[in-house]
């Protein structure tokens, strides 16, 4: 597991928590679950801190300067940084390729959402075609959504900060091919 790629969400004012690990999909979890070291628990959430107030990739060596830490921002059109993938491998070690993923930010106020490069490169939207705003309605014409529908629809419609949900759903992509997609959502609040 020390050398997958390791998606962590940072939605909102809770403690940044584990989505996915490679390609699991985790639900919600403590770092600390995932990475039991502490060292390196501490340069990830480090690593994680570091792209949220900058935006901008983080690739360096840890404290100790044995390892290499990178973290990759996921970042709506809209400027908001969801989450980040992290990576710790030896110093001199090249990460291996990621799970694609994106993020989007729905604004239930506005009815608006605002998607990421990431998240329409796993789309396949052509590059003339891309918004970086959109109605909220427009963000779920990809989606094939399964059982779970209502439930998940009912958390957005009731949208009490807090409240979480995660499901895979099919992504039918602009070139017409089915891929199943792990969606992660918590509910905030904000101001203005």
């Amino acid at each position: 597991m020390s050398n997958s790629w390791i998606l962590i969400e940072t939605f909102g004012d809770e403690e940044p928590s584990v989505i996915g690990v490679g390609s699991s999909p985790k639900s919600f979890v403590s770092p600390r679950n995932v990475l039991r070291s502490s060292a390196s628990r501490n340069e990830a959430v480090a690593a994680v801190a570091e792209a949220l107030s900058t935006g901008a990739v983080v690739d360096r060596l840890s404290k100790d300067r044995f390892r290499r830490v990178l973290a990759e921002p996921l970042r709506t059109f809209a400027g908001r940084t969801h989450g980040a993938w992290v990576w710790l491998g030896q110093r001199d070690e090249s990460p291996p390729p990621r799970d694609a993923a994106g993020a989007w930010q729905f604004n239930l106020t506005k009815s608006t959402a605002s998607g990421s490069n990431d998240l329409l490169d796993l789309y396949r939207v052509p590059q003339d075609e891309r918004e970086t705003q959109r109605a909220l309605a427009g963000a779920f014409t990809r989606l094939v959504t399964n059982r779970d529908e209502s439930e998940a629809m009912a958390k957005i419609v009731q949208s009490a900060p807090g409240t979480t949900h995660q499901a895979v759903w099919t992504v039918r992509r602009d070139d017409g091919e089915l891929r199943a997609a792990h969606f992660s959502c918590r509910m905030i609040a904000e101001d203005g």
